[in-house]
């Protein structure tokens, strides 16, 4: 029967890792870095046997392959003034590379020539789609923090990013940040203390 014989199977597998390296080179800065990698493999197969209404009853099969992979590279310095200078000044600056690579290719098969038999060869048309991506990024970044009286945070940054899918005339740009926060339960604990 032509009912048991339509399948849809998929086999996916994924590797993924990273390394980090982290080295004190003296008690108020320190260096960190951290590589990873993502991959992962997907194979599909789509096959509608002669007699399936919906290919039209001639026999269809797509054999799809589809490769993603992501590497991601993080370098950052840290930098502590209180432990030097007695200053609540934390400093970070950095610098990250990612790449990133999709690919799909996807072959399909119609017209079915020997029943039961699910081969590409076995398919008097065949057409073959490809699809193909990568793109490439980089950041270096500043940030600096500034605890007061352990209630009070203000944080900046600057950054600029760099990516292979901005127009060829500015394919960088740069991103501030500022931001303030009042914990204000330390505050009130302190005013309790003083009544």
């Amino acid at each position: 029967m032509v009912l048991y014989e339509l399948s849809q199977t998929q086999n996916v597998e994924r590797v993924y890792g990273n390394i980090k390296l982290r080295y004190d080179i003296n008690p108020w800065i320190n260096l960190n870095y951290i590589f990873g990698s993502d991959f992962s493999i997907d194979e599909r197969n789509d096959i509608m046997p002669i007699g399936t209404y919906r290919s039209g009853g001639i026999g269809r099969y797509i054999h799809e392959d589809i490769l993603d992979q992501e590497w991601d590279s993080n370098l950052t310095f840290e930098f502590d003034l209180k432990q030097k200078y007695k200053l609540p000044i934390k400093l970070v600056a950095g610098h990250n590379l990612n790449s990133r690579s999709l690919k799909r290719f996807e072959t399909t098969g119609e017209d079915q020539v020997l029943p039961n038999y699910y081969q590409i060869e076995n398919y008097t048309s065949v057409n073959g789609d490809q699809y193909l991506s990568l793109i490439h990024l980089e950041s270096f970044f500043m940030q600096g923090t500034i605890d007061l009286y352990d209630q009070l945070y203000i944080t900046s940054a600057l950054r600029n990013d760099g990516s292979s899918t901005f127009g060829p005339a500015d394919r960088r740009h740069n991103f501030l940040k500022f931001s303030a926060a009042w914990n204000f339960q330390n505050y009130s604990h302190r005013l309790y203390k003083l009544w």
